[in-house]
């Protein structure tokens, strides 16, 4: 995955720079000098607390604690009383707390379409509609493509997306003759390299809501990277797939 991802990094860089280069012209205002000053005691436990959550993330291949326990530990640490530096009116103010609903809300999505089992009718339906591309592996790799592109629009959370899709194209694969594990990651890159709207990602959820961007940018640029991520996979995944032993075709 490190090449094609590296692809997508540096045209996403690339197409980054041709839309918004014109804000290169702009001017920043100078930063108001800031006084040089010691580290009051909140800040050291502040510090503390980061770097204890970091140490417990990495080394998770000795402990196997849940990623999220230490985000946890360090959220409560961060809001005790007389050890964080936060309180609940700073917690009140400072956190989205649309971003919660918009996050359980797709999460429970995800949920009900895998059980109640619109998720395999989803797939049944487009391996029924396969046999019109005539058995090309390329057409069925954009059908594919085309596929997880509208499930990643539907679906904001990208762990719902891949809960849907991944099934979906390894089942497409099987019916087909093609190497599932690359219809799997075909899919998952389609939805992986995009946001259409900034309640697919809880960090785009905060920057459209502090009014930086529009959610018309959101979704322009989306469109944008939908069609990178498409050229990165056809002119860069497969073959590279293929040159280390996980060809589209089965053999």
């Amino acid at each position: 995955m490190a090449v094609p991802y590296y692809v997508i990094l540096v045209l996403g860089g690339a197409l980054t720079y041709a839309l918004y280069r014109r804000g290169f012209r702009r001017e920043l205002p100078a930063p108001a000098p800031v006084a040089r000053r010691a580290l009051a005691p909140a800040e050291w436990r502040t510090i503390a607390v980061i770097l204890g959550a970091s140490a417990l993330w990495l080394t998770d291949g000795v402990h196997h604690l849940d990623p999220a326990l230490p985000a946890l530990l360090a959220f409560v640490a961060l809001l005790t009383p007389g050890v964080g530096p936060l309180g609940w009116t700073d917690l009140e103010r400072g956190v989205g707390w649309a971003n919660f609903f918009v996050i359980a809300a797709s999460i429970s999505l995800a949920q009900a379409l895998g059980a109640s089992g619109a998720a395999g009718w989803l797939g049944r339906l487009l391996v029924g509609s396969l046999p019109a591309l005539g058995g090309s592996a390329l057409g069925i790799v954009v059908l594919l493509m085309l596929g997880a592109t509208a499930l990643r629009a539907i679906v904001p959370n990208i762990s719902g997306f891949l809960a849907l899709a991944l099934p979906i194209a390894m089942s497409v694969g099987r019916e087909t003759g093609l190497n599932p594990l690359v219809c799997a990651l075909v899919a998952m890159m389609t939805g992986d390299a995009v946001v259409y709207y900034p309640a697919q990602s809880a960090s785009a959820l905060v920057i459209y809501e502090r009014g930086h961007v529009s959610a018309g940018e959101v979704l322009r640029f989306g469109l944008w990277m939908t069609l990178v991520g498409w050229v990165a996979i056809l002119a860069v995944a497969l073959p590279w797939w293929a040159a280390v032993g996980q060809p589209l075709r089965l053999p």
